[in-house]
């Protein structure tokens, strides 16, 4: 946790898809698959819970087939200001650019 603390500055965030693949969609959910697609949904949120500081996904658009994107932005323990200030931001930057995230 130290060193995380250490790589990521004071008023600076770590910023990583939510996801490192498409949304399933909620028929693929179903049977022996669901495990496989969970797993591979969430690897990038498990990662980063095990620092143990404050993260959070803000919309930031859709796939080609219309399924949700997200962005996430997360900071060493303690640094909660940080992360929605930045989040803040991006929803700012992603509104200014007319991109739809809803």
């Amino acid at each position: 946790m130290a060193r995380f603390a250490s790589i990521v500055p004071t008023g600076r965030v770590l910023v990583t898809p939510t996801s490192l693949t498409e949304p399933p969609r909620f028929d693929d959910l179903h049977g022996a698959r669901y495990d496989e697609l969970y797993r591979e949904a969430h690897r990038m949120l498990w990662a980063l819970n095990e620092l143990d500081g404050p993260a959070i996904t803000v919309p930031c658009g859709f796939t080609d087939s219309g399924l949700p994107v997200g962005l996430q932005l997360c900071a060493p323990s303690g640094r909660d200001a940080d992360v929605l200030s930045a989040a803040e931001r991006v929803e700012n930057v992603l509104t200014e650019q007319h991109v739809p995230t809803h």
